[in-house]
């Protein structure tokens, strides 16, 4: 599925949220609904696109060197931005909250 001309690309984020147990490793996801613009009744992961807010957010540490180099961009969207992104949008999908709350 490619966007629109006029539809400019949004930056997003996702989170991969992996259990091992006695069964084996399992894989959260979620399936988005019907009546979804995008990607209806498919199986996603946790995840939506970075809001300007996500590059307001502190994280309770620093990203490791090799993940910031990973999601370094070009166009200003920080690594932290993009992390913060991913972390918010998992809870808000799942109430899974990786961190520490305020």
């Amino acid at each position: 599925m490619s966007p629109a001309p006029d539809m400019p690309i949004r930056d997003a984020a996702t989170v991969l949220v992996l259990r091992r147990d006695d069964r084996g490793p399992s894989v959260l996801m979620g399936m988005r609904g019907a009546a979804a613009a995008f990607m209806p009744s498919k199986f996603v992961f946790p995840g939506g696109a970075v809001d300007p807010a996500d590059a307001q957010v502190a994280l309770a540490r620093p990203l490791a060197p090799v993940c910031r180099q990973r999601l370094q961009q070009e166009d200003g969207v920080s690594p932290e931005a993009i992390a913060a992104a991913a972390l918010r949008e998992l809870a808000e999908e799942t109430g899974l909250l990786i961190g520490q709350p305020d």
